[in-house]
């Protein structure tokens, strides 16, 4: 056993730290006190307790224990072998000696402790699950390490197949012989059985469009056997077939041509009689198609895009139709297309899957969109509180526009007994509370809003009221019945009377019924309502609605008519309805665009544009870039960059009802091409290229820019995963004109980078490129494990390869130096004495202790008798007297003094005293006395 110190240099401030002390208490002549004696002692022993503490003091002893972590491998490639793993640590813990400690942990993509340290760990089976598909060693010894306690031997057994595929596990065995840790290896053979795989499909990475090119498939097997490969290609079969595959490597080769341009995705899978793994047969990979661009033309009703379809064929520009319904809703087919048209599309129909994935399209994958106006589009499609809003670089809410006129809306709706049908579940009555709220939703509180509802006679549901209390109005509608007859008379007429006394610009009332009205006197009640400038729309739902009369309630009634058998279409119905009698959303009037911001899209067109019939009501997003505006300064042509895409919002029509003008003017194919080609990608190579790569479970982008790009920009990269799931990384500066991020891999598939950089928050390089992501390494029979690896492992740190359990615990490691840290005992211990000095200074217990001792000191003495050493009398204070020696008191006082204060300080004759040094010595100065006399 010895003693160590951390840092024994602070040593040498005990002496002149006590020396210091000392000093004090004599410089002010407390050291001949008692009491100050103690509070001296305390002091130099609390000042040496700190300097101990400072000096880390320790106390060094050997110790023959050893700490035995067992680190397991349990990725993928050792399934078939954990069994003996187990079996081998249960039959190793059977000839475990007393002085070892264990522990287990296990490794995959990340470390569990599955058991922590323990003298008498029971081990009945592995438990814990780490992520199987990929291997890493190195984090499995850097647990182990972290684990070891500083007092033993340390040793750590690694169970694996060696077979690598994550992290550093050479580097971190170095890292842990430099700790004094040795590693033992237990081999496990993991070499697989009958096994087939899909090793590599191989495309060109780059092709251009009308190319024809071959695909390469390679399998690797075990076995001779048969069976089955079907190649996809955008998740479409292009090709099947039956194999014979042989034992060793086996190639493929399918045909396929380049007919469209963009990023095309292939995939191949494999069924075979004999197998084990089913995960590798199973990859994926990509190309990159170059050449004309190809557009996806969605019309939300048949003939929207007619016109613009008709430009594009003339330009010799590829495009498809679509309708809402049948544009793809995988983001994996829709990025085939370098621009998406909508051609008066409401949300709706598109769904709310379909317009986020336009906005990853957009955003992420850098494509364009152009939108266009219409009854269907904007906030007349619904497109107010979705993510086509954000996308637009016009604003739909016009709350803020002054001149917007206030509307008094009265919806009077249908509550008969029929109202109660529905489908799925939803009745018609449900469909018609959905609408009215969504209608009073759309209104400002400037406006007011009533709803009467009706069957053989009408009431009040909602009093015409400004739509403040919403949540109030809301719980109204929502209690409405569905029973009775149908009489649409007493609704209209209480509508009537209501609207006609209402002081607003605008009044209007909104009919909805499914069936067939009573008779009244409607003609009157239409012109009553036009003599107060109310206006009337009508809603049939279904086949069994009136339609006619409704029909003509419509038309007198200078409104629109709406029919409909799908009753989740009434909702819909309602709030376009309300937005378009408002007058704040549709232009019926004839202008001339005018230009209002600079944009390539205009720049060549000096000599004006032709006149315009209406559009769509917009504001101008405050990023935007209005390029031609109406004669009230409202959008006509916007645009913006939209993450990577730009976006560009056209708020008349292209189907001739407001651009009847337009269509026929002689620069309209060049001013459509214009728009259009302003939504295709802009970048390209020729300004950089862009690598990926994968590295274990990450993946790293290496972008180089062009030459000419000197100036550090800002960059990020954009990934869509499989699942079409968006993560953003940065991209860091590694040195000029070259950048790199990293990305993490959840799951195989086709991972679609997307990098941009920018400068001073403008974008002026994109680039785009794919990483194929297959099955884990962990199944990859080419990958199997090695024993030299593994040896390599131990070597670093001077252990060996265990074959049998029974070699684990037979040697006896040699005893180590381990050291006890003393120190952080010492201060609390300064501390208590501390507070022991102040209190004896303050309450002078010192002087008390004193006392007490010398107390028991009189009384030792005066028990004693003769003891030959001087004895205080009892009370020397009291009696002003004290007992010493005859020599020194005949000095200090004379005889008779001395005589007199010896008879008055005691109650009683010294010569009854007990006999004693003290009792002879009166007496004999009595009789000195008496002979003087």
């Amino acid at each position: 056993m010895g003693i160590s110190f951390g840092n024994p240099w602070i040593l040498l401030l005990a002496v002149p730290s006590c020396v210091f002390i000392l000093w004090g208490y004599v410089k002010n002549s407390r050291i001949k006190r008692t009491g100050e004696k103690y509070s001296l002692v305390l002091r130099f022993i609390i000042v040496l307790l700190l300097i101990l503490s400072l000096a880390g003091f320790s106390i060094k002893k050997y110790s023959d224990k050893t700490t035995l972590i067992f680190a397991v491998d349990l990725s993928n490639s050792t399934r078939e072998v954990r069994g003996s793993m187990a079996d081998f640590m249960r039959r190793s813990m059977e000839n475990k000696p007393a002085k070892y400690q264990t522990g287990i942990i296990t490794f995959g993509k990340d470390t569990f402790v599955e058991q922590p340290l323990s003298f008498d760990m029971i081990f009945h089976g592995l438990e814990t699950i780490p992520d199987p598909n990929y291997t890493d060693i190195g984090s499995g010894l850097q647990m182990a390490s972290a684990l070891m306690p500083d007092d033993t031997q340390k040793r750590v057994l690694l169970l694996t197949d060696g077979n690598e595929n994550m992290g550093e596990a050479i580097q971190r065995a170095k890292s842990l012989s430099h700790q004094g840790i040795r590693i033992d290896g237990v081999f496990f053979d993991t070499e697989p059985g009958a096994e087939v795989q899909i090793s590599s499909l191989d495309v060109p990475t780059k092709l251009y469009e009308g190319e024809a090119y071959d695909i390469t498939i390679t399998i690797d097997s075990t076995i001779n056997t048969d069976g089955n490969i079907r190649l996809y290609a955008n998740r479409s079969l292009v090709g099947e077939q039956g194999i014979e595959i042989l034992k060793g490597e086996n190639r493929f080769i399918f045909k396929d041509t380049a007919l469209e341009g963009g990023i095309k995705t292939y995939e191949a899978e494999l069924d075979v009689k004999r197998d084990s793994i089913k995960q590798n047969n199973r990859i994926v990979t990509y190309t990159e198609v170059q050449g004309i661009p190809i557009l996806a033309l969605v019309e939300g009703q048949e003939g929207d895009g007619r016109e613009l379809a008709g430009i594009l064929e003339s330009a010799g520009m590829n495009y498809k139709i679509y309708d809402p319904s049948s544009l793809p809703k995988e983001l994996e087919e829709l990025r085939k297309f370098q621009g998406t048209i909508l051609c008066n599309v409401s949300a709706d129909d598109l769904g709310e899957e379909k317009i986020n994935i336009l906005d990853v399209y957009a955003k992420s994958l850098g494509r364009g969109i152009l939108f266009t106006g219409g009854d269907n589009s904007y906030a007349l499609g619904g497109y107010m509180d979705t993510q086509l809003a954000e996308m637009l670089p016009v604003d739909l809410d016009l709350n803020h526009k002054a001149e917007v006129p206030d509307l008094g809306l009265v919806l009077v709706i249908d509550k008969s007994g029929s109202m109660a049908d529905g489908q799925y579940g939803i009745s018609k009555m449900d469909m018609a509370k959905e609408a009215a709220i969504r209608s009073t939703e759309s209104l400002r509180t400037m406006d007011y809003v009533g709803v009467v509802a009706f069957d053989s006679e009408a009431l009040w549901v909602v009093n015409t009221q400004h739509p403040e209390d919403l949540d109030g109005i809301h719980e109204k509608i929502l209690s409405i019945p569905a029973m009775g007859g149908t009489n649409i008379y007493p609704g209209l007429s209480l509508a009537y009377e209501s609207l006609r006394g209402l002081n607003t610009k605008l009044k209007h009332v909104i009919l909805m019924t499914d069936g067939q009205s009573m008779p009244g006197d409607y003609d009157g009640m239409l012109d009553k309502m036009k003599k107060e400038g109310i206006t009337l729309s009508a809603v049939a739902v279904g086949q069994d609605a009136d339609q006619f009369l409704l029909e003509e309630l419509a038309k007198s009634g200078g409104g629109r008519y709406y029919f409909t058998d799908e009753f989740a279409d009434i909702p819909k119905i309602f709030t376009k309805e309300t937005r378009m009698a408002s007058q704040s959303y549709i232009q019926n009037r004839t202008f001339f665009p005018t230009i209002t911001e600079h944009s390539p899209i205009i720049s060549g067109f000096k000599e004006g544009f032709p006149p315009l019939d209406g559009y769509i009501t917009t504001l101008s997003k405050n990023t935007a870039t209005m390029a031609l505006s109406s004669d009230t300064m409202d959008p006509i042509l916007a645009e913006w960059q939209y993450g990577l895409g730009r976006v560009v919002a056209w708020t008349s029509d292209i189907r001739g009802a407001w651009t009847k003008n337009w269509l026929s003017w002689d620069q309209t194919e060049e001013f459509w091409l214009g728009v259009i080609s302003r939504i295709l990608p802009f970048g390209d190579d020729s300004q950089g290229f862009i690598e990926t790569s994968l590295h274990g479970n990450q993946g790293q982008i290496s972008v180089k820019l062009d030459h000419n790009m000197k100036e550090d920009l800002d960059g990020e990269a954009i990934i869509i995963g499989p699942k079409g799931k968006e993560t953003i990384v940065p991209l860091e500066v590694t040195r000029p004109g070259k950048y790199e991020g990293n990305f993490g891999i959840t799951m195989p598939g086709v991972y679609i980078v997307n990098t941009r950089h920018s400068k001073g928050g403008k974008i002026v390089n994109t680039l785009e490129a794919g990483l194929a992501v297959n099955y884990s390494p962990e199944y990859d029979l080419r990958q199997s494990g090695s024993i030299d690896f593994l040896k390599e492992i131990v070597a670093q740190t001077g252990g060996r390869i265990i074959d049998n359990p029974e070699e684990i615990f037979r040697e006896d490691p040699e005893p180590v130096w381990t050291q006890t840290g003393i120190w952080p005992w010492l201060l609390p211990i300064a501390l208590l004495l501390f507070v022991l000095d102040i209190a004896m200074r303050r309450l002078n217990i010192a002087d008390l202790i004193g006392k007490h001792f010398k107390l028991a000191g009189d009384k030792a003495a005066k028990d004693q008798g003769h003891g030959g050493r001087i004895v205080r009398g009892e009370n020397q204070k009291a009696r002003g007297q004290r007992a010493t020696e005859p020599g020194i008191e005949k000095e200090r006082r004379s005889p008779k003094t001395a005589g007199k204060n010896v008879h008055e300080g005691t109650s009683k004759d010294p010569e009854d005293e007990a006999p004693g040094f003290t009792t002879q010595l009166l007496k004999a100065r009595k009789g000195d006395k008496r002979k003087r006399l």
